[in-house]
């Protein structure tokens, strides 16, 4: 028989079956054996689903139509701005075509792809310099 000390080290938990500290239980992303069964059922059904939902949108059913859409379409508002620059910013918060909350995302959207061009710059920079000094 083991004593308590050396099951908790092999098991993790304490005499009340409750994770012991540095033990977080399930590993994370690990799926529990009822949600596998689920899911694999959910894979046999998908045809017929399907066939069903397809039946649904073309009679004209409302649920059906909004979770085809729901899937289908952006989940916010799609914008069209004349330009991305800026002063394009400015004048459609200004002309109300956009809220606070849409061209503050547009512009943080905007100042990463910079960053991402700048990187892609600096990183042909780097390269004809290696190469420059591999002539050499």
């Amino acid at each position: 028989m083991m004593n308590t000390d050396n099951q908790r080290q092999f098991t993790g938990r304490d005499d009340n079956g409750r994770f012991t500290a540095g033990n977080p239980g399930r590993p994370l992303g690990a799926k529990g054996k009822t949600s596998k069964e689920a899911l694999e059922r959910v894979k046999l059904m998908k045809d017929g689903a399907i066939e069903k939902l397809w039946e649904a949108v073309n009679a004209g059913e409302r649920w059906a139509i909004e979770l085809v859409l729901s899937k289908v379409l952006p989940s916010g508002r799609t914008l069209e701005l004349e330009g991305v620059a800026p002063h394009d910013l400015e004048n459609a918060l200004q002309a109300g075509e956009i809220s606070f909350d849409e061209a503050k995302t547009l512009s943080a959207t905007l100042k990463s792809i910079k960053e991402i061009q700048e990187l892609d710059e600096i990183a042909d920079r780097l390269q004809k310099l290696e190469q420059a000094v591999d002539e050499k």
